[in-house]
């Protein structure tokens, strides 16, 4: 038996959720930094109502993305909270499996932080904290 250990690499990926006959339910490899979010090809929103540039997600570490609306309401649904919206040049905090609406109650997004693992011939076991925003309960995001 192979144990693998984390090793600071990560990927980040958004699922969208809406169904469209152009829409294929896979997810969307996103870069480290910031990445602008909108209208357009890339995402499967051609709704010319939703501004190119509506929000931004920045990815900067392997345990949450920050969110900031940049034109109109964005709909959040994070895990144990109700349904919230951001609104213009507000941000947000998401993990790994919580939801965004592109525009408040349309074009839903899950995000998807997946840490890359490697195989580690010594067996070393992986320390559970390492994977705790992935357990149920309390958003690890929320204590800092």
């Amino acid at each position: 038996m192979n144990m693998f250990e984390y090793n600071g690499e990560f990927q980040v990926s958004l699922l969208p959720l809406f169904t469209d006959v152009n829409t294929p339910h896979k997810p969307i490899p996103l870069n480290k930094g910031s990445n602008t979010i909108g209208q357009g090809p890339q995402f499967y929103v051609t709704d010319q109502s939703v501004p190119v540039m509506q929000a931004t997600l920045d990815i900067d570490c392997p345990n949450y993305v920050d969110l900031t609306s940049n034109g109109q309401p964005i709909g959040l649904r994070i895990k144990g909270q109700a349904h919230l919206t951001l609104c213009t040049g507000e941000k947000a905090r998401l993990l790994n499996g919580d939801i965004f609406e592109l525009v408040d109650g349309k074009y839903p997004f899950v995000v998807l932080i997946d840490k890359v693992l490697k195989e580690n011939h010594n067996h070393t076991v992986i320390p559970i904290e390492a994977f705790a925003t992935l357990l149920p309960g309390k958003r690890k995001a929320d204590e800092d």
